[in-house]
């Protein structure tokens, strides 16, 4: 097996070191999206002005989308490759949507993350189809992008569902 290169882009494609690990990379390069998702939630409590805290949200959220697949693509043209495991800056953006949504707790960090991980893995219904089916690096990232999706409603669920059986 060759090395791999590395430059600029493949270190932050890899969250260099976590997507180098020779055990579950993803799970490992999963790990910033709880920082990078607490730090947009306190990015958008804080900002300035009458934005709302959602627009704030999603925005950053997107840009930092935006980001990801420009790395990607950048990695993948010189590694010659389609999803490689050790590539784990999707893993990072899609585990930052459910948190960045809700102020951070251990409680919400371990939910979170292992609820992505779960959808991640096991890719149930239509992230398996984006994953099987969706090539390049937007295919690379979306998967993981709808996997943070579908975390963020199950906890949105269970927060009003609780809210509104405590009567809170």
């Amino acid at each position: 097996m060759s090395k791999k290169p590395m430059n600029t882009f493949t270190f932050l494609a890899t969250c260099y070191p976590l997507g180098q690990m020779p055990k579950a990379p993803g799970t490992w390069g999963s790990l910033p999206g709880l920082a990078l998702g607490s730090g947009i939630y306190y990015l958008a409590r804080h900002s300035i002005g009458n934005i709302p805290f959602w627009f704030v949200v999603t925005s950053l959220l997107f840009v930092f989308s935006i980001f990801s697949y420009w790395v990607i693509k950048k990695t993948e043209t010189l590694w010659d490759a389609h999803d490689d495991k050790s590539i784990v800056i999707d893993e990072v953006a899609g585990q930052a949507i459910p948190i960045a949504f809700f102020a951070p707790s251990w409680e919400l960090w371990l939910v979170g993350f292992a609820l992505f991980r779960l959808f991640d893995i096991t890719k149930p219904l239509f992230i398996g189809w984006v994953d099987r089916g969706v090539y390049g690096p937007f295919g690379t990232l979306l998967d993981d992008l709808l996997a943070g999706i579908v975390v963020l409603g199950i906890l949105i669920l269970d927060f009003l569902t609780v809210n509104w059986i405590v009567g809170a």
